[in-house]
């Protein structure tokens, strides 16, 4: 088993580094996802995914945040992507479904495979600063039909899509990227507030689900979300979704400064998400994919948890175009 195709892994740069070429030589990561730090131009971008997938006959998904507004990885020669709340506010779904489709064209033309992408968080917390402006509104339907305006378009656009952030991060002012946030919501507002907008990205088709780095009792009282597997019985049984989910960044302080990143890897794949993303540090990829490999060796219900994914991860590279 190719353990490397559970992780999403990043660089620095505008080419890919020799250490990194090795790293995707050796390992082939399911995934590689790009930020500012590798954008100079279109062109630029598009030779640089074209390498990114020449190392392997399985290449890697390219993925990337572009949300609009100030989650915004490629700018100059990229098509302008106001963020999320300034089509929410307006009710403009014309306007979000046409800048979502010329990004998309955009993304897709470069050889970007995914946009992770919509945010479907409903923000209950007034002091959540920092992800307001990334979301739809604080309302969930308004959120959920936005949402699935923007998976049609992006999905028309050609490229695969991702919804984010399960579950309930806004209903806490901390930034996962800093500290562990909590949600002290109840059942019965999972079932009304936050669920429907995930709901109505998987009845829109979305490709993939996102978890993140909170703790919700009301799911799990002993693990966050994204090491609960609980929290992931109950994502798939309340949205029937049968496809990829995707941990958020394992390199964020809310996990890497508590569990380490190569333990959160492994916690994070046996909970039941399908891919782990590790962003930034070579060092920490190797240590985790080396910690993943470690764990299928003497466990055989992680090693059959892997092979779930793998199936999984089978379905979501036939949907890539190419």
């Amino acid at each position: 088993m190719n353990f490397g195709s559970f992780l999403v892994s990043g660089f620095d740069g505008f080419s890919i580094p020799p250490v990194f070429v090795r790293f995707l030589r050796e390992n082939k990561p399911g995934g590689v996802i790009l930020f500012s730090r590798n954008y100079q131009s279109p062109a630029q971008l598009k030779a640089l995914c074209a390498e990114l997938k020449s190392f392997s006959d399985h290449p890697p998904l390219i993925m990337v945040d572009q949300e609009g507004g100030t989650v915004v990885r490629f700018k100059e020669g990229f098509p302008e992507m106001p963020a999320a709340r300034t089509f929410g506010e307006k009710r403009d779904f014309a306007g979000l479904s046409a800048a979502c489709r010329r990004m998309a064209e955009a993304l897709s033309q470069a050889g970007v495979d995914m946009n992770l992408a919509p945010v479907v968080d409903v923000v209950t917390e007034p002091k959540n600063e920092y992800l307001k402006p990334r979301t739809f509104g604080d309302e969930p339907f308004l959120v959920s039909q936005m949402a699935q305006a923007a998976i049609e378009a992006l999905h028309a656009g050609g490229v695969l899509t991702c919804a984010k952030h399960f579950v309930a991060l806004g209903d806490s002012a901390k930034d996962p990227h800093q500290l562990l946030p909590q949600s002290n919501t109840t059942k019965e507002k999972l079932e009304v507030i936050f669920f429907p907008p995930f709901r109505a990205a998987v009845e829109a088709g979305v490709d993939c689900l996102m978890s993140t780095h909170i703790r919700v009792p009301a799911l799990d009282k002993d693990e966050p979300v994204v090491f609960s597997k609980s929290a992931f019985s109950i994502l798939r049984g309340v949205t029937g979704f049968e496809g990829v989910i995707l941990s958020d960044d394992l390199e964020m302080g809310a996990i890497a400064d508590h569990w380490g990143v190569p333990e959160a890897a492994v916690l994070a794949l046996a909970a039941g998400n399908d891919m782990a993303l590790v962003c930034h540090s070579l060092e920490r990829q190797e240590a985790a994919l080396e910690k993943i490999a470690q764990e299928a060796g003497k466990n055989k219900d992680f090693s059959r948890q892997l092979e779930v994914s793998r199936k999984r991860l089978e379905g979501l590279r036939a949907k890539r175009r190419v």
